[in-house]
């Protein structure tokens, strides 16, 4: 710290749990056992990291070189860095169906059959593909994990039991405070968001369609 060197860092490790998303306890798999609904919320993040980091250049008045002052000073000294880094995990998703050839109990929440376990649903070592040209986007789910459940059945996989794509967010900043007057300050800065421009989305389509898979 006695260098100029400032970082603070966060990290959260959480769950949260209920048996509705966003419907009031309405519908679910049946209208008897609310319990049959338990699972991870839908806005919950397992894990959230974030770190502050700080460092004021050794250059300018006060600092080690160029303590002077003068016009070195207005231009060179008086920079300080910044960065902060986020790390954060995906939120459930939430799989529905469309396109099934069979009846189903009206009111009720019908999701697909899971043919797999559930940490298999997303594909490995996912990329986006080529971004324009829908024809060339990659999947994050694999379409053959699912099947149409029986007629008048709720299907086998749970609620919110997959993660959708996590958060990597970086920003960055270069900043500087001259003293014009006693009372007046300018302060210069340059902001990046996001400094390595790395795609973050949110969760993907999730509605099964065995008759359409590019739906």
């Amino acid at each position: 710290f006695s260098r100029g060197l400032t970082m603070t860092s966060f990290y959260t490790w959480s769950k949260a749990i209920d048996e509705a998303d966003g419907d009031g306890g309405a519908g679910g798999v049946s209208f008897y056992n609310r319990a049959l609904e338990k699972a991870r919320a839908g806005f919950d993040l397992a894990h959230r990291s974030v770190t502050y980091a700080t460092y004021e250049l050794p250059i300018g008045r006060g600092r080690k070189w160029l303590s002077g002052g003068g016009v070195k000073d207005y231009l060179l000294g008086g920079w300080n860095l910044s960065w902060i880094q986020t790390f954060q995990s995906g939120t459930p998703v939430n799989f529905g169906l469309s396109g099934s050839p069979h009846r189903y109990f009206p009111g009720l929440t019908i999701r697909p059959n899971a043919l797999v376990p559930a940490d298999r649903i997303k594909i490995q070592d996912w990329q986006i593909g080529d971004r324009f040209n829908n024809n060339l986007k990659n999947p994050m789910w694999d379409i053959r994990s699912f099947s149409y459940p029986d007629a008048y059945t709720v299907g086998t996989l749970g609620r919110n039991v997959v993660e959708g794509p996590g958060l990597i967010w970086s920003q960055a900043s270069v900043a500087k405070n001259i003293k014009v007057k006693e009372k007046c300050n300018l302060d210069i800065r340059f902001d990046i968001n996001n400094a390595f421009k790395r795609p973050n989305f949110s969760n993907p389509n999730a509605t099964v369609n065995l008759v359409s898979p590019g739906l």
